[in-house]
């Protein structure tokens, strides 16, 4: 059985702001939550046992797979800022990301990815710097999302992409409410592993 962490995700946890001691000025939010992983094994996999919470943009409120409202959004299409990559999902906006880092953050961000049209992987295999969409961690099957953690990484954040009208650079968070719970753990090499060395957000 996983031994699983649980952890708050604010609704202002700003993605681009991984490794930084503070966030991007007006909009920008709160630091992500930060946890350092376990070390020294093979073939590390995250997976989410559960997540639940209530987020919301004024008077709308929606969970971790996000909303989409043709009204107010054309789904998410964030740039990418400094050394961390932006991601696109023209179907949904405000869903709950993921980033996996080594000690230091890239000079130069990897290509940004593209759910539009593939929120329902089996597995996926971000890089280093490379913000991959998590919503609620499972397919509409049910089935544990299986996230692999690159080579060299030493810490994964979970925070959110916004910006203006969720297109664009990074910010605009300051309208953001609320907070997703997540519970979820590392396997690898055979074993299923606690977090050591956990870090609330700052």
């Amino acid at each position: 059985a996983c031994n699983p962490n649980k952890w708050v995700i604010p609704g202002t946890a700003n993605i681009f702001a991984a490794g930084l001691t503070s966030t991007l000025g007006s909009g920008g939010g709160t630091l992500p939550p930060v946890y350092k992983l376990p070390k020294d094994v093979a073939d590390m996999v995250l997976t989410f046992e559960h997540i639940s919470g209530d987020l919301s943009q004024g008077s709308l409120h929606h969970w971790a797979d996000g909303f989409f409202d043709p009204i107010i959004t054309t789904g998410t299409d964030i740039n990418s800022w400094e050394g961390i990559s932006g991601i696109v999902n023209r179907q949904t906006a405000m869903f709950m990301v993921g980033l996996f880092l080594s000690d230091s953050v890239p000079s130069t961000p990897p290509p940004r990815l593209n759910f539009t049209d593939d929120m329902q992987f089996s597995e996926l295999r971000p890089v280093l710097g490379q913000t991959f969409f998590v919503g609620n961690g499972k397919t509409d099957a049910g089935e544990a999302q299986k996230f692999y953690v690159p080579q060299g990484a030493t810490r994964v954040f979970l925070g959110f992409a916004d910006g203006d009208w969720f297109t664009g650079n990074p910010g605009f968070y300051e309208n953001n409410g609320g907070r997703i719970l997540a519970t979820f753990c590392f396997s690898g090499s055979g074993a299923i592993l606690g977090l050591r060395d956990k870090q609330d957000p700052a």
